[in-house]
This record gives structure tokens, C-alpha cells and sequence, in this order.
């Protein structure tokens, strides 16, 4: 009887535990072709390839190498952001040995010196403007008229021009320009400058956003390509909205106060200011300084 039962529970148990181990000998093979993969990336300096790999061999295997390996290259792209959140996830890990825990925090310090270095050459690269020195008109002298002596004025570009000459029919006065076109070229064109800088600015704070996405969630990887080809297409086209708007500004102003205009000689005292785009990787606008 009980040579009976122990039949039984052998035929029982034995199907059971082979078919467990089917199961690990296919998740293992999977997470070992991954990391294949992630390494002729890796050798391929196809370097988010690679960590997206060793992202997806971490999910089947949960072994804490295969996160540090995706750390390391997202490091080696440059993502430093991304490899600091890879690096801190695995120092969390209860199965991390001890010296890979001390490694990964010294990447961790590493990581975020390189990070503070890439924001002051950026800063280095895109100084504040100097607001241009405002010019005060010239002081002229009052004519004295108690001396009895009349004042003889010096004629000047702009004054009023002198009576005509006797038995000679004087000149009609030439028709007024209306410059209503060109006001609202230049201010069009500064408006259209704009709106490309915030877009742009706009692109690539949705960048920057799409670099801090926890790479350990299923689908983040394709959530972030997306996010960063979407961020991509609206700068380029951010860029041209503001290329089209500082060349109607600039037309504007040759309208305004170009030789052709006849107020040349006005444009200092008019437009004695300067209005440009700034671009920072934290902020973006316009700097005006002067007067108009």
C-alpha cells in the first residue's frame, strides 16, 4: 500500500517540476540573447540601443548587473540624468553586492559633476548683453537777442527749408508716407521672434522632462521616443517661425529708418535700443535694453 502511494506522488510531482523548469530555461535564455544584444550595441557605440537591451534583460532576470550595464551606457551616450536614476535603482537593490553598491555611488557623484559642468559651459556660451550707452542730444547755446543784433541760425539736415526766391512759383510739399506697413512689419516680426524662442525653450523643456522618465517602467522606453521626436519637430519648426520673424522685423526697420526712407538720420535718436532672442538651456526670450 504504501509502495502504492509513493508511485503515485512521484508521478505527480516529477511532470510538475519539470515543466518549472522549462519555464526558467526559457526566461534565462531570453535574458541571456538580451544581453547579447546590448553588448554588439555596446561594441556598435550604439549606446541607447544598448541600454534599452540590458533594460529589457533586467525585466526577465531582475540580476542587478544587467541594470548597471544599462546605467554605464547610457553614461557612455552622454544621458548622464538617465544613468544617475539607473545608478540609484540599483544601489536600492537588496541583492547588490557591496563593492558594485560603493562603484555605482561613486558614478552616481561622477555623473552629477558632469552635469554641473555641461550647465556653466552652457552659461559660459550665452553671456548677458551689455544695454547700449543711451546718447543725450546735443546742448546748443539760445542766440542773444538783447545785444539788438539778429541771430543767424545754421542750417540743418531736417530744418525747414528757405522761402523761395522772388518771381520763382515755390515747390509743392512733398506727400507725407504713411508707415503703418512698415510699424506693423517690425512688430509683427519681433512677436513671430517670439513665439519661436518660447517654442523652442518649450522643445527643450519637454526634453529635459523626457531624460528624468523612469526607465524601469514597461513601455518608458517607447513613451520617451516618442516624447522626444514630438519635442524635436516642434523645435525645428519653432526655429523657422523665429528665422521668419527676425527677417519681418528686420525688414521693417529698413522700411522704418533705412536710407530709403528719408528718416536715416532719425534712426539714431528713433531707435537707439536693440531688441534680440535669447536661447539658455533653462530659459529662453527676448532682451531689449535702450530706448525706441
Amino acid at each position: 500500500m504504501l509502495q502504492l502511494f509513493a508511485a503515485i506522488l512521484c508521478l505527480s510531482i516529477g511532470p510538475a517540476s519539470a515543466w518549472a523548469a522549462d519555464v526558467r530555461t526559457e526566461e534565462t535564455e531570453r535574458a541571456e540573447a538580451k544581453v547579447i544584444e546590448a553588448k554588439a550595441f555596446f561594441k556598435s557605440a550604439l549606446f541607447e540601443e544598448a541600454a534599452a537591451s540590458y533594460l529589457q534583460a533586467f525585466a526577465i532576470s531582475r540580476k542587478p548587473a544587467t541594470l548597471f550595464n544599462a546605467a554605464r551606457a547610457y553614461e557612455e551616450a552622454k544621458l548622464y540624468a538617465k544613468a544617475i536614476a539607473l545608478f540609484e535603482q540599483y544601489v536600492q537593490l537588496t541583492d547588490t553586492p557591496a563593492d558594485g553598491r560603493r562603484e555605482a555611488n561613486e558614478r552616481i557623484a561622477h555623473d552629477h559633476a558632469q552635469l554641473s559642468a555641461i550647465a556653466a559651459g552652457a552659461a559660459a556660451n550665452h553671456p548677458e548683453p551689455v544695454p547700449a550707452a543711451e546718447e543725450k542730444p546735443p546742448v546748443t547755446k539760445p542766440a542773444d537777442v538783447t545785444s539788438g543784433e539778429a541771430a543767424v541760425a545754421t542750417a540743418k539736415p531736417g530744418d525747414a527749408k528757405p522761402a523761395a526766391a522772388a518771381g520763382t512759383e515755390p515747390a509743392a510739399p512733398e506727400p507725407k508716407r504713411s508707415n503703418w506697413l512698415d510699424w506693423a512689419l517690425f512688430a509683427g516680426g519681433d512677436t513671430l521672434a517670439l513665439i519661436g524662442v518660447l517654442g523652442w525653450a518649450g522643445a527643450a523643456n519637454a526634453i529635459n522632462r523626457a531624460n528624468a522618465m523612469d526607465f524601469s517602467v514597461l513601455g518608458a522606453e517607447a513613451s520617451y521616443k516618442q516624447q522626444v521626436a514630438s519635442a524635436q519637430s516642434s523645435r525645428g519648426g519653432s526655429a523657422v517661425i523665429g528665422v521668419v520673424g527676425l527677417g519681418l522685423a528686420g525688414w521693417g526697420a529698413w522700411r522704418l529708418w533705412g536710407p530709403g526712407s528719408g528718416k536715416a538720420a532719425e534712426a539714431p535718436a528713433k531707435a537707439a535700443g536693440w531688441l534680440i532672442p535669447t536661447v539658455a538651456p533653462d530659459a529662453a526670450g527676448l532682451a531689449w535694453g535702450g530706448r525706441f
